[in-house]
């Protein structure tokens, strides 16, 4: 069946603009995950011997943030009021996707019982909860549309309000081999939020031709420093969000797409397959950093194997919803693999630790669904809402792979629970009457 792209959910998305929402979330998120001497602390960090990293890391994990745990405890609060004054009517669940989640929460609070450490356990899955409540109150007032829109800002707001912070403490230095733009996150983090502005500026200046220009600059300064993190896990991840949002929306182009993400994922989640003819990419692909500094991802595979082990050991209870990461379990896991980390850098298989077996399986599951359900509503509509949604899902599934960011509380990760809670508990709508330019959809 062939039907126009539209560029909108319904009439009123251009018309009324949640400003207050965005407001709200981004001053939230922004004392939550913004680390404002990220820039400083990073470098210095390297110096670090990997005694001293563990602990301050494994300090931190236990003692908490009570400025954080204030700040979610009010959105939470904010959350549960919007939902209880909002038509009750709105919210429904849908099938599988909905079963899903509420059995991934439900796994996870039951996780508590057998933890390896029960309070930290406990703390993670009240975080769980709050930004799960937060992101269906949210679900349930924007439109896909806005939803991207405020991809845009909120990614926006990170480099820039990063930017600024690295040039007030004079560490913004791109002239340095060795220099990672930071801003106010670790690099990999400050790359994939680059990427997911990148994505959302291309998507809304293909839907929008008001302002055109403007995303399109946008996009390339966000890919630009982007580029400046030297974090190929993000840049992998945001050519294959690129990738996928051109195969849905291009039909011609659909089997080179396929091709060219199966070859981002191949080079960049095993690079020991670097070898022979990609050994001419080689300094393309580590991003500028030196083959020691590289090392890293290479060092993953080590890490990954011992930690497999331990997954082995309780495959279907876990350790614990977020609970593995105890001091004995990260000096045990560090002095095995040689690598010093406090997760996995994958977050499927941090979810194996903590949740075994079938909390890792339904997360999985969800995603799978959501991608499925992205495509399908896309074929039946035109919209390009739900293709600029399926690629930043991608572009966080895929980043998922690199580092563990599964429900994180970070604006992309918040990005991507919205869309999910959407499709789970709001009902699909009726019908997308605005037409863009722009090629049939099969």
């Amino acid at each position: 069946m062939n039907v126009g792209v539209t560029i909108a959910e319904d009439n009123t998305t251009r018309a009324r603009q949640p400003w207050g929402v965005y407001i709200f979330l981004l001053v939230v998120f922004g004392i939550v995950s913004f680390d404002f001497w990220m820039s400083v602390n990073y470098v210095e960090r390297k110096d670090q011997t990997v005694e001293a990293k563990l602990e301050e890391s494994v300090e931190l994990t236990e003692a908490g943030n009570v400025r954080r745990q204030l700040v979610l405890g009010v959105l939470g609060m904010v959350a549960a009021a919007s939902l209880l004054r909002r038509e009750r009517n709105r919210l429904s669940a849908n099938g599988a996707l909905a079963g899903l989640i509420v059995f991934f929460v439900a796994w996870s609070w039951a996780s508590v019982l057998w933890s390896y450490d029960e309070s930290l356990t406990l703390r993670r899955v009240v975080i769980l909860a709050i930004l799960l409540l937060a992101a269906l109150a949210a679900a349930e007032r924007l439109t896909f549309r806005n939803i991207i829109q405020f991809a845009f800002i909120s990614g926006c707001v990170t480099v820039v309000v990063g930017l600024a912070a690295e040039l007030a403490l004079g560490m913004f230095r791109p002239w340095d081999l060795e220099y990672r733009f930071a801003g106010v996150m670790n690099p990999i983090f400050q790359g994939a939020h680059c990427g997911m502005t990148a994505v959302a500026g291309l998507v809304l200046a293909h839907g929008e031709k008001r302002h055109r220009r403007f995303y399109l600059i946008v996009a390339g300064v966000a890919l630009f420093f982007m580029l400046l993190t030297r974090s190929r896990g993000p840049a992998g991840a945001t050519i294959a969000a690129l990738v996928v949002y051109g195969w849905a929306v291009r039909p011609p182009f659909r089997k080179v797409a396929a091709l060219g993400m199966a070859a981002v994922i191949v080079v960049l989640a095993f690079p020991s397959l670097r070898g022979g003819l990609l050994s001419t990419t080689e300094d393309a692909l580590l991003f500028g950093r030196t083959v020691e500094s590289a090392y890293e991802m290479q060092g993953r595979d080590a890490l990954w194997r011992e930690c497999l082990k331990y997954a082995g050991q309780r495959p279907v209870l876990g350790y614990g919803y977020d609970g593995f990461w105890t001091r004995d379990f990260t000096f045990a896991l560090t002095d095995a693999s040689g690598f010093t980390s406090q997760h996995t850098h994958n977050a499927f298989l941090d979810l194996l630790l903590g949740v075994g077996l079938p909390g890792a399986l339904a997360y999985v599951l969800i995603f799978v669904i959501v991608m499925k359900q992205l495509i399908s509503r896309y074929r039946q509509s035109g919209s390009i809402d739900y293709a600029a949604a399926l690629a930043l899902v991608v572009l966080y599934v895929i980043h998922n792979l690199f580092v563990s960011v599964q429900l994180a509380t970070q604006l992309q990760t918040f990005v991507v629970l919205v869309v999910v809670m959407k499709l789970a508990f709001t009902p699909a709508p009726e019908a997308e009457t605005e037409v863009a330019d722009g090629p049939a959809c099969r």
